[in-house]
């Protein structure tokens, strides 16, 4: 499996779902996951690793257009159920400063 992305939008919530490997050639996929959806209705924007499986410097710089999109409304993103190799990554790229990640 290269890239699976899904998005579902309840109780002022919008979580993502991304499995598989996480790379540059899921950029349009991912921009679609969240274009339009955010508003001051969503109060949190969690993505979920649960299944991904690998990412790159390519994917940590999409997760910056998230956030930047998210910059001028009160949502909170949460990177949630990262695998430990995926964990690692983020932290050398000094995410945990950025997001809350669990």
């Amino acid at each position: 499996m290269q890239i699976d992305i899904s998005s579902h939008i309840g109780n002022h919530q919008l979580t993502i779902r991304i499995a598989g490997k996480f790379t540059f050639q899921a950029h349009n996929e991912f921009r679609k996951s969240f274009h339009g959806l955010l508003s001051e209705q969503i109060a949190v924007v969690t993505l979920d690793f649960a299944e991904l499986d690998y990412i790159d410097s390519s994917a940590l710089g999409m997760l910056l257009t998230l956030r930047a999109a998210c910059e001028k409304l009160p949502n909170k993103i949460r990177l949630i159920n990262s695998t430990p190799k995926v964990k690692a990554i983020l932290k050398i790229a000094n995410f945990e400063r950025l997001f809350e990640i669990s």
